[in-house]
């Protein structure tokens, strides 16, 4: 919210902070604020954080992170 106020549209942490803040994700998007997950360099991270609603991904291994994407849609399919 702190974020908003100022003008900020969207919000980019690593995925700890997101852990030890979890109503941020569903409070950005209420304000109609996009989120990123930085530093996601392990499919156990790309996968929680996908579930925890972020809008983007920031990894260095990013074809892995679509398998993993793709993987989900598969299941929900």
């Amino acid at each position: 919210q702190e974020l908003h106020v100022l003008g900020i549209s969207s919000m980019n942490y690593k995925p700890e902070v997101y852990r030890k803040h979890p109503t941020w994700i569903n409070e950005a998007h209420k304000l109609g604020m996009t989120v990123t997950a930085r530093s996601l360099n392990t499919r156990t991270l790309v996968r929680d954080m996908i579930e925890a609603g972020v809008d983007n991904i920031a990894t260095d291994f990013p074809v892995q992170a679509m398998d993993v994407r793709a993987s989900q849609d598969e299941i929900v399919m």
